[in-house]
């Protein structure tokens, strides 16, 4: 039998009380009743053993000492029988390893009250429990671990585990906890308490992992301060674009301020990669370098099983970002051997139900697990089984793919013509056609869908029977979920080489240029022009002279469409009566032509009011307030004289508002000159604008 100090402060507790309870106990101790309940029936057998004439017992909830001695002589007499267990004179020799480098052997058998022999058997016994941990004990009479930091850290972390109650409550139980609370303070505690606080928002995987995390924030204060840093990652390009980062980036100043310290960058981007354990943020980054390849693994492990079912889910974006999101933190997890609580309760009730399920993923994971080198417990297959029946469920209530549908068209095409091109770009659609609001009744046979960017009058839709789904001309996630639930297949990013052919077959001699540039604009959804097509796109429309800026305030959202359309109908493209027609189809549909926050492209149906496909730019300093108090700054004025003349044009201002932060480089522009200048700086880079 072992008496540890906590067992000697639940002594002098109870001594100092007379009478306490189990409850009362553990408040005032900060130790959970289990602990609390084994450390008496430890004091009992001690002292029987000793022979002193003591006992406590538990009598209605309530402790007290019969037979008692004086508490001086009760705690007197356990100190003289107080061991220290081997285990623990192990941790105890880490930790000041960890901390201290280098240890000296007369000292630790007077502080230890053991042998030189105890000490050396400890250390022996130590590098064998160590080593797989990448540390080394170097003997030449002093002993001293080499590693790097990260590795220090990591040990530090796992051994705090079996302590962490006791070092988070600053208690001094037992020599390791002892030790340690040298180096923290419970101000320090607390601090980093209130950094992980912010920026965890309490969304960590267990509480158990939150208290790991500012343990190894706690530890990394600690080591900064006596400058043993981390001098690399391997992962920075990674690391620096992911939320997590941000975040620490954003915080650090805190602990900073806190502590008198420098966060320099390796310190902030190796927290962010720990972080990263435990979250499930975005899956567009990660940590690891072959991260591109896990993403093509999942998308082929997807494949794989729904062909061995027998089910299709290979178009089930939820399942593959739910993936995604969950094999980030898993491996990080499995690397750094932490396990998930509580998971081998459900694992077997799980293989009973889903046999088949369980054996086709264990099957599947051992490719990745040959790419990324490590090993899957079976616990972690349980939640990729939960992935993969979730989407299975989902694919029995489908009853059937949308792959024809009709897009409303309200007022004109240009809006929904960016729709069309959002719409190919994301789904597998054999057709989408695009007709008036007033004609849905005679067009809708046929078709699994009608999406529209308007209210739709009931008189209008009574008849149909197919959803009509309602999206925003901003087109957002929130939309594409809409989509994804009504059964839309989301396009393949990979094809394969034989499908390339096979699509090719018939015009790989390049004889029909334009056919050919149709197929490669079915495969890969992009827009091709041979050299005998005239290439329309913003700059065919745009020049000098219908490329407007106000700096005076405009009276209202109307004047803003009559001055932008003025050149168009100056040279003629245009007469007065089509930008009255777009200003009562707004009025009576509200702001259909804003396609995302301060842009919009205000247009109609060409009904012998266009004589020519023309465009204007108008940039506003001072915003005009469109119905339903939608703020607009930059209008894009289009007149189509038929419906294909603007689609390269349009594709073009999406690209200048998604990709090349277009309005944003306007606000700080003075002249007309200014815009000129920023559109050429477009057009010098090719439309490739990911390259800035």
């Amino acid at each position: 039998m072992i008496v540890s100090s906590r067992t000697i402060k639940i002594l002098e507790y109870i001594s100092k009380k007379k009478e306490t309870t189990i409850k009362d106990i553990g408040k005032n101790l900060f130790l959970p009743e289990r602990t609390i309940r084994y450390e008496i029936d430890n004091i009992n057998s001690i002292v029987s053993l000793n022979n002193v004439s003591v006992q406590i017992v538990n009598k209605r909830g309530k402790l007290e000492i019969f037979d008692a001695l004086k508490s001086s002589e009760i705690i007197k007499t356990l100190k003289e029988v107080e061991k220290i267990s081997k285990e623990e004179r192990e941790d105890y020799l880490l930790v000041k390893l960890l901390f201290e480098r280098r240890i000296n052997l007369k000292k630790l058998t007077v502080e230890l009250n053991v042998s030189r022999t105890t000490i050396k058997n400890d250390l022996f016994s130590l590098e064998k429990r160590i080593k797989k941990e990448g540390i080394k004990l170097i003997d030449n009479s002093l002993y001293f671990i080499e590693n790097n930091e990260l590795n220090k850290r990591k040990v530090l972390i796992n051994l705090l585990y079996k302590y962490i109650e006791e070092f988070i409550n600053g208690l001094e139980n037992g020599i390791v906890i002892s030790y340690l609370n040298k180096f923290f303070s419970k101000t320090d505690i607390l601090l980093v308490e209130k950094f992980t606080k912010n920026i965890s928002d309490n969304n960590l995987i267990s509480n158990k992992l939150y208290k790991t995390f500012y343990m190894y924030v706690l530890i990394t204060v600690q080591r900064i301060k006596s400058k043993n840093l981390i001098l690399e990652n391997k992962n920075v390009n990674f690391l620096k674009i992911t939320q997590e980062y941000k975040k620490i980036d954003k915080e650090a100043k805190f602990l900073e301020r806190s502590f008198g310290i420098i966060f320099d960058e390796n310190e902030k981007l190796q927290i962010t990669d720990f972080l990263i354990g435990f979250f499930s943020y975005s899956y567009n980054t990660s940590i690891f370098d072959v991260w591109i390849k896990v993403n093509m693994f999942i998308k082929e492990m997807i494949k794989n099983v729904g062909e061995k079912l027998e089910v299709n889910i290979i178009n089930d974006s939820q399942l593959l970002e739910g993936l995604m999101n969950h094999v980030k933190p898993t491996i990080y997890r499995i690397r750094n051997k932490i396990v998930l609580e509580n998971m081998n309760i459900y694992y077997e009730e799980a293989k009973n139900i889903y046999p088949k399920l369980f054996g086709i993923i264990k099957k599947e994971l051992k490719s990745l697990e040959k790419l990324i080198d490590i090993e899957f417990p079976e616990n972690e297959l349980l939640l990729f089984v939960i992935h993969f029946q979730a989407a299975i469920e989902r694919n029995q209530n489908i009853k059937s793919q949308v792959k024809n549908v009709i897009l409303v068209c309200i007022g004109g095409y240009g809006t929904t013509n960016i729709l069309t091109y959002k719409l190919r770009k994301i789904y597998e659609l054999e057709e989408i056609k695009i007709i008036s609001y007033l004609d849905i009744n005679k067009s809708y046979k046929n078709i699994d869908a009608i999406i529209t960017t308007v209210d739709l009058n009931i008189n209008i839709t009574e008849n149909i029977t197919v959803p009509i789904l309602r999206v925003s001309p901003f087109f957002t996630e929130k939309d594409i979920a809409i989509l994804d639930k009504n059964g839309f297949s989301r396009k393949r990013d990979i094809y394969s080489l034989t499908e390339v052919i096979e699509k090719l077959k018939n015009s790989i001699n390049v004889k029909d240029k334009e056919k050919f540039a149709g197929d490669l604009q079915d495969i890969f959804n992009i827009n091709v022009q041979t050299n005998n097509l005239v290439k329309k796109d913003i700059f065919y429309f745009l020049n000098e002279e219908n490329i407007l800026y106000e700096e005076c305030e405009l009276q209202n959202w109307e004047a803003a469409i009559k001055s932008g359309f003025s050149p168009l109908i100056k040279e003629n493209y245009i007469n007065k009566n089509y930008c009255e027609k777009i200003i009562k189809l707004i009025n009576d549909f509200g702001p259909y032509m804003i396609i995302s926050e301060g842009l919009a492209i205000p247009h109609a149906e060409n009904t012998n009011d266009v004589y020519k496909s023309g465009m204007t730019l108008l940039y506003l300093k001072h915003p005009v307030i469109f119905p339903k108090n939608r703020k607009v700054n930059l209008l894009f004025c289009l007149a189509a004289e038929n419906k294909k003349d603007h689609v390269q044009s349009l594709e073009d201002i999406l690209i200048l508002e998604e990709k090349f932060s277009f309005r944003k480089k306007l606000e700080s522009i003075s002249t007309k000159k200014d815009i000129l200048d920023i559109l050429n700086e477009y057009k010098r880079l090719g439309r490739r604008v990911d390259v800035i």
